[in-house]
């Protein structure tokens, strides 16, 4: 005979298993599709936004390239392609108007229900060393936060 701590215990355990269920690993295939949203960049909290569009498409070698579509009012608008390559290779290419404003390598890698990924970003201001972690809160949610030398940078897209 189950006693009513025992009945307690299971419910809170079906209910653990029920939640952890919901939780998955984000996957390279998540990056797919078209996302609208927000790009901040802050630097000791000052500094300015950005509307974007993401579109992730699959590469021939299994990976994914994320082209990302902004205007801003400082600097107009850009194109940055953020390259994940199926081996754990992560590129990227900031363009205005055709010119290379910067570019960045590193490496990706799933970390739990994140992509974690670091690196080396190159500008004419110099280098400096970014890591950030990209998530998928919900379904219909995309999330990127992360450091850049001493700024700080958000992605927040919303699936279309």
């Amino acid at each position: 005979m189950k006693t009513r701590k025992h009945r307690t215990f299971s419910v809170v355990l079906g209910l653990l298993a029920i939640l952890a269920t919901q939780v998955s690993a984000i996957q390279l295939k998540d990056l797919l599709g078209t996302w609208k949203g927000k790009r901040t960049e802050l630097q000791s909290g000052v500094g300015g936004y950005s509307n974007a569009t993401l579109i992730g498409k699959r590469t021939s070698d299994g990976g994914v390239i994320v082209t990302e579509i902004g205007t801003s009012k400082w600097i107009g608008a850009y194109k940055i392609k953020h390259t994940f390559q199926k081996n754990g290779t992560y590129r990227s290419k900031q363009t205005l108007y055709g010119l290379i404003l910067a570019t960045s390598s590193g490496k990706w890698r799933i970390k739990g229900s994140a992509i974690s990924i670091s690196g080396v970003g190159r500008s004419s201001s110099g280098s400096s060393k970014f890591s950030g972690l990209l998530r998928k809160p919900t379904k219909k949610t995309l999330v990127y936060s992360g450091k850049s030398g001493s700024i700080s940078v958000t992605i927040r897209g919303k699936k279309q």
